[in-house]
């Protein structure tokens, strides 16, 4: 069966974006993650452990003069392929009530060098 969630275009990082980045789940931070993709309605990230599914999870974006908070429901979580690096990959669905701020950080995080596909 196919789960695919996606509404709207994603950006897949090529580097890491400008700026500081921070994902806690609850009152953990997650340790070592990277942002893989972000479109206005969600993100996919890597991380070395596993994310709950239906967790809340905060990133937070300081650049400049941004500082975005936006919150999401993880929807997936699964172990990664050796050849991908290991770990696990998660998908990230930003929650409705904050669609300006979800807006601006993708905004923000592709202006900061992005590969459309």
């Amino acid at each position: 069966m196919n789960c695919e969630r996606r509404v709207a275009e994603r950006f897949f990082f090529e580097r890491p974006t400008k700026g500081e980045h921070c994902v806690s789940v609850g009152d953990k931070v997650v340790e070592k993650w990277v942002l893989l993709d972000v479109s206005p309605f969600g993100t996919r990230l890597a991380s070395d452990e596993p994310l709950a599914l239906d967790s809340i999870l905060t990133l937070h974006y300081r650049y400049q003069e941004l500082d975005i908070t936006v919150f999401g429901k993880v929807v997936w979580s699964v172990p990664a392929a050796a050849d991908e690096g290991g770990g696990f990959r998660a998908g990230v669905q930003f929650l409705g009530d904050s669609m300006a701020l979800n807006v601006a950080l993708c905004k923000a995080m592709v202006k900061e060098g992005t590969v459309f596909y």
